[in-house]
């Protein structure tokens, strides 16, 4: 190797070991100062590129990662990280070929495996999704994230059991490792994950299965249970057929509190909720189904718009309010402007489908999330209106679940 050749190699060397310890922007620096070494440097392109996805910079990681493949197409990471990228935009064929070209080359990669499940049921095709997440178990057996993908996937095939089954063993293991660091929050809540899977099971006969899946149910479960307080008061914007309803009931119960449900079950304008409710009484599905699990006395139903509400919920000392309804910008932040309102000081807001931070976005992600905030999702992205919403209304604030797009906000306490 000669000299002009060992200074971008070095360089490269010594990003890679500053992205294993997370540290983003010395790694990216190391990687442009080999590149102006080296222009057409493949190694340094591929990290480059990888930093960019990571950093929301998705343009300039398609360009870097492009360019990396093209001068090493035998870069499994390389073609697996610019098929994240195109994911990321909504190019689900390209990802989807990036994907297989990684495998094709490495066929245990169990992460591309994983991503190449998550761009599979994106494009619909859950059973193709649930057999690239097995494969990715079967290659990783302790990867964290192809598990919760294969339950969230068999969730929606409304194979809810073995959702429940597949996750149980991940509860398990939390527990065991949060009492063996000796970790009694941790182990507190891998406790109640145990218990959610636990009364998960007793929905298995029911036709109440949706979109909202088992690691948000883990998430919603968990912040009901932190504010649980006797007399417990609940507000749930957006029910449906009744899963999260089931979730924060289970929890309001045992405090003999309330939930307040508050749906049209006419569905949501532009979403295929609407044409369901037009073949099926949603309303009465969502009475049998709290009726069968004993919740008629904890559940109390509000058949109108979420702000009309308001009116006929007078309390504002709510301890949590769960917003899942109309996920147009528009409504969304009418949704928490008002009802935030109404939460005790220490009450918590939260809510589904805010699939990013809207400030760690790219200047071109976000002007096409504020060109298309009015519309329900967006491919590559997901819930616009969402992402945009809560980042006005909590700057930042709000704590987006890993795995999944449940959201959070804990309303300050008052001052003494």
């Amino acid at each position: 190797m000669t000299e002009t050749e060992a200074a971008p190699a070095a360089l490269v060397a010594l990003a890679e070991d500053l992205h294993r310890r997370q540290r983003r922007a010395e790694a990216d620096a190391a990687c442009r100062e080999a590149l102006d070494h080296d222009p057409d440097n493949a190694a340094a392109l591929a990290l480059s590129g990888i930093i960019a996805h990571q950093d929301g910079r998705t343009d300039d990681a398609i360009g870097c990662l492009s360019r990396a493949v093209a001068l090493a197409p035998n870069d499994a990471r390389a073609h697996s990280f610019l098929g994240c990228a195109h994911r990321r935009v909504g190019d689900l064929e390209t990802a989807e070929a990036c994907y297989r070209a990684a495998l094709g080359l490495r066929p245990g990669y169990a992460e591309a495996r994983a991503y190449l499940g998550l761009t599979l049921q994106m494009k619909g095709n859950l059973p193709a999704a649930i057999e690239a997440f097995r494969a990715a178990l079967a290659a990783k057996p302790d990867m964290v994230s192809a598990r919760v993908y294969l339950a969230q996937a068999l969730h929606l095939t409304k194979r809810l059991g073995e959702a429940v089954e597949a996750l149980r063993p991940l509860m398990a293991e939390r527990l065991a490792d949060a009492e063996r660091r000796g970790d009694p929050e941790g182990a507190l809540h891998a406790r109640w994950g145990v218990e959610l899977m636990g009364f998960l099971k007793r929905l298995v006969p029911l036709d109440i299965t949706e979109v909202f899946g088992l690691p948000e149910a883990l998430a919603l479960d968990r912040v009901a249970r932190q504010v649980a307080r006797p007399g417990l008061k609940v507000v749930e914007i957006g029910s449906w057929k009744g899963f999260s309803t089931a979730v924060l009931a289970n929890v309001a119960r045992t405090a003999s509190g309330v939930v307040h449900a508050i749906d049209t079950w006419g569905g949501s304008a532009g979403t295929w909720t609407v044409p369901a409710a037009q073949t099926t009484d949603i309303f009465a599905l969502f009475r049998a189904n709290m009726d069968a699990l004993g919740f008629a006395g904890t559940v109390v139903p509000h058949r109108m718009p979420s702000l009309d509400a308001l009116l006929h919920i007078p309390d504002h000392d709510l301890d949590l309010v769960f917003i899942d309804g109309d996920h147009r910008y528009s409504p969304v932040t009418a949704d928490i402007a008002r009802w935030y309102e109404r939460l005790r000081p220490g009450g918590v807001l939260c809510g589904h489908d805010c699939e990013a931070h809207y400030g760690a976005l790219s200047p071109d992600m976000r002007t096409r999330i504020d060109a298309r905030a009015e519309d329900d999702y967006l491919p590559g992205i997901g819930h616009p209106g969402v992402i945009k919403a809560v980042h006005e209304a909590f700057a930042g604030r709000a704590v987006i679940e890993p795995f999944c797009s449940f959201w959070f906000v804990t309303k300050p306490a008052a001052a003494p």
